[in-house]
C-alpha cells in the first residue's frame, strides 16, 4: 500500500542541549541515499566487463522549507549550518503522524529513541547550503542541502526491537509514593477541581514523553514509608491505572528501617500490584544531602530494587539511573536541585523526569486513541478572533488575546501573530497589565453534559528565565466544574523548551452547557516573554 507524503516530519538533535528540533513547514525531502561504487573484476579472457559492489558514497540530500524568520527551528537550522556541525536526523513517515522521537543520552552520545508506531529513516550529515529564494508571486523558500555521512537506515513501523511490558491503547498511569510524589498535584476538591504541578517528577515525565498516556490523579502522601503504602494499597489496586509509578523508601531509611526491611515491604507492594493485573515502573530513591548520612543505604536499597525488578521482569521495570540529579548532590550542590537537601525543586524534578521518561517510553507503548478534537479552530487559521483589554496584534478565529502589549501600552508592537504553519506567536510586555498574555477560546458548546474533558496544547519558548507563571486551564458554565488546570512551575535551570505538551487533567463538566479554554503566561517584569503555541485539543474521555 502506498504511503502519502502528507504528514511526514523532519527532526534533528540540537547538539547544544541534546533536545529534539522539529523542522517546521517542510515542503520536500529528497536524495537520502548512499550510492555504491563499482569495483571492476573483468578478466582479459572475458567478453564483457564484470563488476562487484564497492564502498557506499553518500550523496547530497535536500529538504525544502518555506522560510519564516519568526520560526525558531528555521533560525536554529541556519545557525547550525553556519557552524558546519554534523547532525543526527530522523524522518518520520506519515504512517505515524504526530508521533515524535525522543532523545537518550546527552552531548555527542545523544541518540534518537524511535517509537515503534511510526516508520523512520535516520541518517547523519551536515548542512552544506541554505540558499534563500525570493521569487515573484511566491513565499520565501529554501532548498537546504545536507552532505550525508554513512548509510541511511530505514526502520519500518512496528519492526523496532523493544522490551515493552505493556502495549495497548491509552495506557493509564498513576503515581504512588511519598512527598516527592505529592509535590505533583493538589487534592481534587468536591467540585472536581484539580491541578497538575510540574513540581512533581511524574508530571514532568508525562509532559516529556512523546506518547499519549493518560495520567490519573496522583496518590502521593508526605511522610509515607513502604509500610504506609501497604496500608493504602487500594489507592492503586482499585484505580483504573494500567501502570503504577512508584518512588518510595527515603522515609523508611530516615526512620531507621534497614534497606533489607524496606526491600521486603517493597516486594509485598509489587506482588499485590502484579496480582491486580497491573504493571510497575520503579524510580530509584534520589540521593540526599551528605549531612543526612543516608546515601550509602540509599544506594544499597536501590540495588535491592533492581534485584526485585529482575525477579519480576515481565511485570516490573525500573528507571536506570538518576545520574544528573545525583551528580549535583554528590558535588555538594544540593540546593541547585532540591529545596532542602531532600525534596526536589522544579529543576530537580525535571532532571529526574528526564530519566524516568526514557524508561516510560522504553517499556510501555501507549497506542493513541482516535479522539475527536472539539477545540475550536485547531489549525489556528484566520485572523477573526478577538484582541481585547489592551492587547495588540491578531487572534485566530474562535480565540481571543487579552492584555499583552510588548510596547507596554503604546500599541506600537504586535503581541500576537497568526502564522501560516498553524501556530500563534505571542509576546508579553514587562509592565502590568501588559506583562501577561491571556489566550482564551470562545465558548465551546459542542460538548455533552456529565462527561469528562481535558484541554491541551503545545508550547515552545526560547527563553524561560523570565516566566513567573504559566497556566493552562478550563472553566465551565456551571457547578460542579469551576477550574481544572496544568501549572507549569518553570524549572530554574531549564532555559527553553520546544513543542512541550501541556494538558489538564480530565474533569466531569456536570450540567455545564459550555466550556472555555485558557492559557495565561506572565513575565516577571525583567524582559518580555516570547512563545509559540499550536495544536489545541479538547477531548472527551473514552
Amino acid at each position: 500500500m502506498a504511503i502519502k507524503t502528507q504528514g511526514t516530519s523532519l527532526y534533528t538533535i540540537d547538539p547544544a542541549d541534546g533536545t529534539i528540533l522539529a523542522v517546521s513547514c517542510v515542503t520536500s525531502i529528497d536524495g537520502i541515499d548512499s550510492g555504491l561504487d563499482q569495483i571492476e573484476t573483468s578478466c582479459l579472457e572475458g567478453d564483457a566487463r564484470t563488476y562487484e559492489a564497492g564502498m557506499a558514497t553518500p550523496g547530497t540530500a535536500t529538504f525544502g522549507i518555506n522560510v519564516d524568520p519568526k520560526d525558531g527551528s528555521h533560525i536554529r537550522l541556519h545557525q547550525l549550518k553556519t557552524q558546519g556541525v554534523t547532525l543526527k536526523w530522523a524522518i518520520g513517515w506519515s504512517d505515524g503522524k504526530g508521533i515524535v522521537p525522543t532523545v537518550t543520552g546527552s552531548g555527542e552520545s545523544a541518540e534518537f529513541t524511535l517509537p515503534a508506531t511510526r516508520s523512520w529513516i535516520t541518517f547523519e550529515g551536515f548542512m552544506n547550503s541554505y540558499p534563500f529564494s525570493f521569487a515573484l508571486n511566491a513565499v520565501v523558500s529554501s532548498t537546504v542541502g545536507i552532505q550525508v555521512s554513512g548509510d541511511p537506515v530505514l526502520v519500518p513501523k512496528n519492526q523496532l526491537p523493544n522490551d515493552f511490558l505493556l502495549e495497548k491503547q491509552n495506557i493509564k498511569l498513576i503515581a504512588f509514593g511519598d512527598s516527592i510524589t505529592a509535590a505533583g498535584a493538589s487534592p481534587r476538591t468536591a467540585n472536581g477541581n484539580y491541578i497538575y504541578l510540574t513540581g512533581g517528577y511524574w508530571v514532568d515525565a508525562w509532559v516529556q514523553s512523546s506518547q499519549q498516556f493518560e495520567m490519573l490523579d496522583g496518590v502521593g502522601v508526605s511522610g509515607n514509608t513502604t509500610l504506609d503504602l501497604l496500608n493504602r494499597m487500594d489507592d492503586v489496586l482499585l484505580s483504573a491505572a494500567d501502570v503504577v509509578m512508584i518512588l518510595i523508601g527515603t522515609n523508611d531509611l530516615a526512620q531507621a528501617r534497614t534497606p533489607e526491611q524496606t526491600r521486603d515491604s517493597m516486594a509485598q507492594i509489587l506482588d499485590q500490584i502484579i496480582s491486580a493485573g497491573k504493571k510497575v515502573l520503579i524510580t530509584p530513591v534520589p540521593l540526599r544531602e551528605v549531612a543526612d548520612n543516608l546515601n550509602e543505604k540509599i544506594n544499597t536499597l536501590n540495588a535491592y530494587y533492581s534485584e526485585l525488578t529482575a525477579e519480576r521482569s515481565s511485570h516490573v521495570a525500573m528507571t536506570n539511573t538518576l545520574t544528573q540529579f545525583n551528580q549535583f548532590i554528590e558535588d555538594g550542590n544540593e540546593l541547585t536541585v532540591t529545596t532542602d537537601g531532600l525534596h526536589p525543586n522544579t529543576y530537580g524534578a525535571w532532571l529526574i523526569a528526564s530519566e524516568v521518561k526514557v524508561a516510560l517510553d522504553k517499556y510501555f507503548n501507549s497506542l493513541p486513541l482516535d479522539y475527536v478534537n472539539l477545540a475550536p479552530n485547531p489549525e489556528f487559521s484566520g485572523t477573526g478572533g478577538y484582541v481585547l483589554s489592551g492587547a495588540t496584534g491578531e487572534a485566530p478565529d474562535g480565540w481571543g488575546v487579552y492584555y499583552a502589549d510588548p510596547s507596554n501600552g503604546l500599541g506600537t508592537e504586535s503581541a500576537s501573530v497568526v502564522n501560516a504553519d498553524g501556530s500563534v506567536s505571542l509576546k508579553t510586555g514587562t509592565v502590568a497589565p501588559y506583562n501577561q498574555v491571556l489566550f482564551k477560546s470562545n465558548k465551546v458548546t459542542n460538548i455533552s453534559q456529565n462527561k469528562k474533558y481535558s484541554f491541551g496544547l503545545s508550547v515552545s519558548c526560547g527563553d524561560l528565565s523570565n516566566v513567573s507563571a504559566m497556566r493552562l486551564y478550563m472553566n465551565g458554565s456551571t457547578a460542579p466544574i469551576k477550574s481544572v488546570e496544568f501549572q507549569l512551575k518553570v524549572p530554574a535551570g531549564l532555559t527553553s523548551f520546544n513543542e512541550i505538551k501541556l494538558r489538564t487533567p480530565f474533569i466531569d463538566i456536570g450540567d455545564a452547557t459550555y466550556v472555555e479554554l485558557y492559557l495565561t503566561v506572565t513575565s516577571n517584569g525583567t524582559a518580555p516573554i516570547e512563545l509559540s503555541i499550536s495544536n489545541p485539543v479538547l477531548i472527551e474521555h473514552i
